[in-house]
């Protein structure tokens, strides 16, 4: 019987999500990359989540925190009421945070639109801006909608 790490793949072959992937963690190569970013002693960051979820984000938060603390980067765990999360969220201030959000989101641009886009959403909780992939998430959007599948898969 063939291993479950067989079926892995090296590249996504398709749009759809979740797929499988390759997953590998080195802690060296992780400290090395924190060097060389400016972070050879870590750093302190928080991360955040809503308390209304707090049966699943509480323990992911902790996993997290264990797993930055190995490369030197000290999380203190930021417990928000759920009545002022989307308030959090909005100030954008947030370094890292667990939300309960994607489940309804079945094509990546719809993803990219609330995350990434320009148009700076409550979820692009970064403010992140870039002409570039405004085009290319506005590009499979307009692909989307007229059915053009090969200009989709392109962009």
């Amino acid at each position: 019987m063939p291993s479950p790490c067989s079926a892995l793949r090296d590249k996504p072959t398709e749009v759809a999500w979740p797929q499988q992937h390759k997953f590998n963690t080195d802690i060296a190569k992780a400290k090395q990359l924190m060097a060389e970013a400016g972070y050879p002693n870590g750093f302190e960051t928080t991360i955040s989540f809503d308390l209304g979820f707090a049966t699943v984000n509480e323990p992911t938060a902790v996993l997290i925190q264990e797993s930055l603390a190995q490369i030197g980067i000290k999380a203190e765990i930021n417990k928000i009421p759920g009545s002022n999360f989307r308030t959090e969220l909005n100030k954008k201030v947030l370094p890292l945070y667990i939300n309960v959000f994607s489940g309804w989101l079945d094509y990546p641009e719809y993803f990219f639109i609330w995350c990434y886009h320009g148009k700076n959403s409550i979820f692009n909780t970064m403010s992140y801006q870039s002409k570039d992939m405004d085009g290319y998430i506005d590009g499979a959007v307009n692909a989307a909608a007229i059915g053009d599948k090969a200009t989709y898969e392109r962009t």
